[in-house]
């Protein structure tokens, strides 16, 4: 407000305790915006730290689980990688009993041959 040098004492009064009620608006305001603008901030903060409990939560359990995927794999790995060893063995035995059995069945060739020739070369049905 503009004052007049014809202004008395009592008007410039009146103006001072205008701006001092003016002030006291605004702090009042200032302190209303900043009493809403900080319960904004806790419901933020307090939205945000739910948030991240629920994502470590998340990925805790996604780590255990991939943990025991991890382990439920290396055990199948481990369980089919002795299977298989033992079948490798199994067939090195059977392939050795094999071979095994054709030398045998080659040596009682052998042994019925030398017999059928001596009883047919002695003439008489007997090797001696």
């Amino acid at each position: 407000a503009v004052v007049s040098t014809q202004s008395t004492g009592k008007d410039l009064g009146e103006v001072h305790l205008q701006r001092e009620a003016e002030v006291e608006a605004a702090r009042e305001e200032g302190r209303v915006r900043l009493a809403e603008l900080t319960e904004q901030h806790n419901q933020l903060v307090s939205s945000l730290r739910k948030e991240l409990s629920e994502v470590r939560t998340t990925l805790e359990y996604r780590e255990n689980e991939h943990t025991d995927l991890t382990t439920k794999m290396r055990e199948e790995f481990e369980g089919r990688y002795a299977t298989l060893q033992r079948s490798i063995a199994n067939n090195h035995n059977v392939d050795m009993y094999m071979r095994k059995l054709a030398a045998q069945r080659l040596e009682h060739r052998r042994e019925m041959e030398n017999l059928r020739q001596q009883y047919q070369g002695g003439g008489q049905g007997r090797p001696y």
